[in-house]
């Protein structure tokens, strides 16, 4: 190890020039050293003795003013000849600065006795000189312009522009939220519209705002959706089949399921459109680390409509189970129906389905970490969804001569009526992530809510009928599949999960407004539609106006409470507003 520090000392002193005698010179190698052939020292003609290699203790002290190599000048004052060696000096490495003057030494001149005389003409050391090859300084990082918070050294989101971006920095701290001081170009004057004012400045280019408010502190989003929804099913509801040669004939068919030529118009299977139309907002606000926030969306009422008459049906009949005996054959009824249109006799059937859903959640959110382009965060609160549906069916009946009893022109008007209603009350949790990339941005949210659904059933019927000459209709209670047994109010409660997911892609218009577009998926289990509520097994002693017949002993038809998923997916537009 001495060997090598005296080594490295030795090549150090060949490469750093001296200064001795009063005339430059290369340093003499330490005793016991060689100096290379290529190099020899070069010896003054008039030589003296050297300078002692530590100075006497009543002379000025030495300082040294580099770092490469053991150079050394007098200190202020000083005027001792500089020794031509000395033991190795291990200097650390300074941080890049800029390099400042260093002082000249005080002129040094021999005498004839070799003490160094102090009125002789001074000397100038060499100017030190920029290494070619040298990595250039690296500048400050400048401060983003970035509306989160994030860290100085986090490009901004809205680009430079020419004028550069000047301000302060803000470190990254993390589960913080806060922007920092924001500055803008001219170029942005539309900005003036949000009460970023833009006179003055610090050039006739841009403008600084100090100690600007954060821009992510509190934020308000406003969507458009435009979604679609898992469809009811329903039983079948109307059927048809070509007009009867003989209405008197017991075979003939008036459109009974199960008879030869019958076709079914309405049923079984999904019913509806699916597309909705509806809006939500969220708000939410950041007190550092934690914070809340909630949202309300809604999806329109939507009525679906099915409508069929005569003559354009020649037969139209409503479809049911009657597990009542035939008193002529005394065999089970089985499928039956009751005659809209055919036979001489007129009608029109009327169904309409109607469906709106909205819902509400509220929010505990923490931050798990914000850099300068990534955010994420988990959340845990309470959730609420309700969906409110019915369906209606409505037929108006003109009696024909083959109606008997009722004479021909009576007016009779049947109506059934499934109104359902699904509230769930639930917590969920739930955690979100995003990322930006200059302007553009993306995030994603997932939750999942468990709870109740209370399950509200009514059902409704009745039958009026007017025959001609009467002044007003006689009024019955039931109608067709609602009647006896099924008719009033009912309640349920079952346990559902309610898993939700949505992701947005987002541009930054300004620093405070964002536009985004997006897809959203809701799941919603254990809920009742109105069309899956209705029983097809009809004793006929409960319908007004029947065919006589006897008691079945089955107490039908009964409220179902049938239970299915409910999904909504679609897209949404939205436009964000920070501060």
């Amino acid at each position: 190890m001495g060997r090598l520090v005296v080594s490295t000392f030795v090549a150090v002193m060949f490469a750093a020039p001296a200064w001795a005698d009063g005339e430059w010179r290369p340093p003499v190698p330490p005793t016991g050293e060689t100096a290379p052939a290529a190099a020899p020292p070069v010896v003054p003609a008039d030589p003296t003795p050297p300078p002692p290699a530590v100075p006497p203790a009543d002379s000025p002290p030495w300082s040294p003013t580099r770092a490469d190599g053991p150079r050394w000048v007098p200190a202020a004052g000083g005027s001792q000849t500089l020794p031509d060696s000395l033991p190795a000096v291990q200097v650390p490495a300074a941080p890049a600065q800029k390099p400042e003057a260093i002082p000249a030494p005080q002129p040094v001149t021999p005498k004839a006795n070799g003490q160094p005389k102090a009125d002789a003409a001074p000397a100038r050391l060499p100017e030190p000189r920029q290494n070619p090859l040298a990595a250039p300084p690296v500048p400050a990082a400048s401060p983003a312009a970035i509306w989160g918070g994030p860290p100085a050294a986090c490009p901004p989101e809205l680009e430079p522009v020419p004028g550069g971006v000047r301000g302060g920095t803000v470190p990254n701290r993390h589960k913080t939220f806060g922007s920092p001081n924001l500055t803008l170009s001219r170029d942005y004057h539309f900005l003036d519209l949000f009460g970023l004012s833009l006179l003055g400045g610090e050039d006739a280019n841009t403008v600084v705002l100090d100690e600007g408010p954060a821009t992510d502190r509190y934020f308000v989003q406003a969507e458009y959706l435009m979604w679609w929804v898992r469809r009811g099913n329903i039983p079948v509801l109307a059927a048809t089949a070509p007009e009867p040669a003989n209405p008197n004939d017991p075979n003939a068919n008036f459109g009974f399921l199960g008879r030869p030529g019958t076709n079914v118009l309405l049923g079984p299977g999904g019913f509806g459109s699916t597309a909705r139309n509806g809006f939500r907002v969220r708000a939410g606000a950041w007190l550092d680390g934690c914070g809340i926030d909630g949202s309300f969306f809604f999806l329109g009422e939507r009525t679906n409509r099915f409508e069929v008459a005569s003559p354009l049906f020649p037969v139209i009949s409503r479809p049911f189970f009657a597990p009542n005996i035939n008193p002529q054959t005394g065999q089970p009824i089985g499928e039956f129906g009751e005659v809209v249109a055919g036979g001489g006799t007129q009608g029109q059937l009327v169904v309409e389905q109607t469906s709106r859903l909205w819902g509400a959640d509220v929010n505990f959110r923490n931050c798990i970490n914000r850099t300068c382009v990534a955010r994420s965060e988990w959340f845990a609160g309470y959730r609420h969804l309700n969906l409110r549906e019915g369906l209606r069916i409505n037929e108006t009946i003109i009696a024909g001569p083959n109606d008997a009893p009722l004479p021909a022109g009576t007016r009779i008007f049947v109506q059934d009526e499934f109104q359902t209603r699904n509230r769930f009350h639930g917590g969920q949790i739930g955690y979100a992530v995003g990322r930006r990339w200059g302007r553009f941005d993306a995030d994603a949210r997932a939750s999942v809510a468990l709870g109740v659904t209370v399950q509200d059933l009514d059902i409704t019927g009745n039958q009026s009928v007017q025959r001609p000459g009467q002044a007003t209709p006689s009024v019955f209670n039931g109608g067709l599949l609602a009647v006896g047994p099924n008719l009033g109010s009912f309640s349920n409660e079952e346990f559902s999960v309610v898993p939700e997911f949505t992701f947005n892609v987002g541009y930054m218009v300004t620093p405070t407004v964002r536009a985004y577009v997006g897809y959203n998926f809701l799941y919603w289990t254990n809920v009742i539609r109105p069309g899956e509520q209705i029983d097809r097994v009809v004793d006929l002693t409960f319908v007004p106006n029947a065919p006589g017949a006897p008691f079945s002993g089955v107490n039908r038809p009964q409220p179902l409470f049938q239970q299915s998923d409910f999904w909504a997916q679609g897209l949404q537009l939205g436009v964000e507003l920070r501060w």
